[in-house]
């Protein structure tokens, strides 16, 4: 009847009016967007980079959510996940003693060479392989102390140690070095500090241990001291970082972990990097750009350790390639003491830049790319050899440093 067909033009008017209103917001949605876009267009060419910056930011980020590093490094390393225009990566930056994408391939640095060949890192006693340090080892009252620089006799006698050795080595009885040291002296490896009698030899420190006191432990050195409290430890120099960072000096978010949390986490950290770079102009006057953010920007590499922080920690010499050295005592023993070894200039400015204001977390940001690769580190240690270091036996003649003529002739006699 006629209450049906009113109801039907009813419904038939309110489905018409939904369907315009649907048209009219559809309409009011491309208004907002070409008015966006013409904003964009009249903008000055700064806010456009911007703008662009700010939308591979968001692409790579979604990328970077779904980068995981193999078997989360297997607890030997840290993950660096690095966001880009071309997608998300993560790799793992191992501790010293490993290898393999995963950290599960042993990568040892060992102290003695297999023919006893006179290598400076030689050990008489236990050696860690992880960072090629000669220690007192187990059954010594202190078997962590150093023992580098140390030698007993009849040495040759119990494992291969070619005599004699071209850097300078103490020498004394077995006994001097463990427990009943003669007339009741101590052993070097059993000398309580600051107690009872010194041993009748000394032996040699690391960096990171006080040589006026027995080796006591002080601070070694590591680029910028992995941050400080919190952030990262420094040990044997180089840095072991907080779960959630990774980098030379503990400075990359990394989210710590392989779930989405943690995968969420470090996309949330670069985020909030690109968000605050990319309202920024590429340049101002004075050198900073509109929002605060330094120009030009620089993004730090962050690669496998055997190039930087790895030469750090199986240096030989506290001084090597290193800016500082912390030997102080009582309330100076965190002061540092500053070297003037040239090889440490390019140590200083990797950790120049990664401090810097002008350092971006985000590649597609940057004006300079830095790789820190220790190169004069690298090739200053073949004056302190360790074997997986090394050259030649004969190339250290007279018990001196590497001598050129003989590399030379070596590395002839090798093609």
């Amino acid at each position: 009847g006629g209450g049906e067909a009113a109801a039907a033009v009813e419904v038939a008017a309110a489905e018409v009016g939904q369907h315009d209103a649907a048209e009219v917001g559809q309409y009011d949605a491309r208004l907002v967007a070409f008015a966006a876009r013409t904003r964009l267009l009249l903008s000055p060419p700064a806010t456009r980079r911007a703008s662009r910056r700010r939308e591979r930011s968001r692409a790579s980020l979604l990328a970077l959510s779904f980068a995981r590093c193999a078997s989360n490094c297997s607890g030997r390393g840290s993950c660096v996940r690095v966001a880009d225009s071309t997608g998300g990566a993560a790799y793992c930056l191992c501790a010293p003693g490993w290898a393999g994408d995963a950290c599960d391939v042993r990568d040892p640095s060992p102290c003695n060479a297999p023919d006893g060949g006179r290598v400076l890192s030689r050990c008489a006693g236990h050696c860690d392989e992880d960072v090629n340090r000669c220690v007192c080892g187990e059954g010594s009252a202190f078997p962590r102390r150093p023992m580098r620089g140390c030698q007993y006799e009849g040495v040759e006698k119990e494992r291969a140690w070619l005599t004699p050795a071209w850097g300078s080595f103490v020498r004394g009885p077995k006994a001097a070095f463990w427990s009943g040291g003669g007339g009741g002296q101590p052993g070097w490896c059993d000398a309580e500090p600051g107690r009872g009698p010194r041993p009748p030899r000394h032996c040699a420190c690391y960096d990171g241990a006080n040589g006026g006191s027995l080796c006591t432990p002080t601070r070694p050195f590591c680029v910028n001291q992995c941050g400080g409290a919190g952030r990262g430890e420094c040990r044997d120099g180089y840095c072991v970082c907080a779960r959630d960072l990774a980098g030379a000096d503990c400075s990359v978010p990394s989210g710590g972990g392989e779930g989405g949390a943690a995968a969420a986490g470090v996309a949330a950290a670069a985020a909030a990097v690109a968000e605050a770079g990319s309202t920024a102009a590429d340049s101002a006057p004075g050198g900073a750009a509109a929002g605060g953010r330094s120009s030009p920007r620089v993004y730090v590499y962050e690669v496998p350790p055997r190039y930087n922080s790895l030469l750090l920690a199986r240096r030989l010499v506290h001084d090597a390639c290193a800016l500082r050295t912390y030997e102080g005592k009582g309330a100076q023993q965190d002061a540092p003491a500053w070297t003037s070894n040239l090889y440490g200039a390019e140590v200083a400015l990797h950790e120049a830049l990664l401090a810097s204001p002008h350092r971006t977390h985000a590649p597609e940001e940057a004006d300079y790319f830095f790789v820190p690769v220790y190169v004069g580190c690298f090739v200053s240690e073949f004056n302190r050899p360790y074997p997986t270091h090394w050259l030649c036996d004969g190339c250290h003649r007279k018990g001196g440093k590497a001598d050129l003529a003989s590399l030379r002739a070596h590395l002839s006699g090798r093609r």
